[in-house]
């Protein structure tokens, strides 16, 4: 969901310098979408390139839900910091 808006801000801010004139290529709605979607790109390659950004990026979702299914049978499952 982030990068979907990192790319529409993206967009909105690349035509914007378009419209302006600062940004020639990005003039047109397609031409902005072009670099709003390498943009995107960008985002989302920094997270298999930088694993220590990336670790952060996944405490701001919700918990991982545990299994109470093992716990049943008497054995506890174990928590998500336990399993790596």
């Amino acid at each position: 969901m982030i990068p979907l808006v990192v790319m529409v801000v993206a967009w909105v801010a690349f035509r914007l310098l378009g419209a302006v004139g600062l940004l020639q290529a990005a003039g047109s709605s397609p031409g902005a979408l072009r670099f709003a979607l390498a943009l995107m790109f960008v985002f989302t390659g920094a997270a298999h390139f930088f694993p220590r950004a990336a670790s952060r990026a996944w405490r701001f979702g919700e918990p991982p839900k545990r299994q109470i299914s093992g716990e049943r049978r008497g054995k506890a499952s174990p928590s998500f910091d336990q399993v790596s």
